[in-house]
């Protein structure tokens, strides 16, 4: 089994940054923990169990940073390996963990986010407002057109 692990487990976001996880803080830890625990007592059936925690990627969810040059690169300032992670960087390392050639890998939480999790994950309530801008103006104008039609 391969879950998709949230990296706020391992930063505590202030309770405002809630729209950023679908998981809150605790209920991540609590997967981590599942994992790990389901770990040993499946291992004797052979049935691996396995965290994947993707740091930021270049997918629609990121459109909006992806489009701002200036957060853009703040957020690849952040991230060790200077760049967002392509799905295919993401989905190689999930296709490895289904691959024979992770049979020992087990129990564990493999972090793919070009080392931010080394980092402790930096502060992105600085980001926050100008993409919020750009969210309501993208929005606004979205409507204005449906208006018009």
């Amino acid at each position: 089994m391969i879950r998709r692990l949230n990296y706020t487990g391992r930063r505590k976001l202030p309770r405002e940054n809630i729209h950023l996880t679908l998981y809150r803080n605790g209920a991540v830890d609590e997967f981590d923990a599942l994992i790990r625990t389901a770990g040993l007592e499946l291992a004797k059936s052979g049935i691996h169990m396995v965290n994947v925690g993707p740091g930021a990627v270049a997918t629609p969810i990121n459109d909006v940073t992806m489009n701002a040059p200036e957060q853009l690169a703040k957020l690849n300032a952040a991230i060790p390996l200077g760049h967002l992670a392509s799905p295919d960087e993401i989905a190689s390392v999930v296709a490895f963990l289904l691959s024979d050639a992770a049979r020992y890998v087990h129990g564990a939480n493999l972090f793919v986010d070009g080392g931010w999790e080394q980092t402790g994950y930096p502060d992105l309530r600085p980001f926050f407002p100008e993409i919020q801008a750009m969210v309501e103006a993208a929005e606004a104008e979205a409507a204005a057109k449906a208006q018009q039609q």
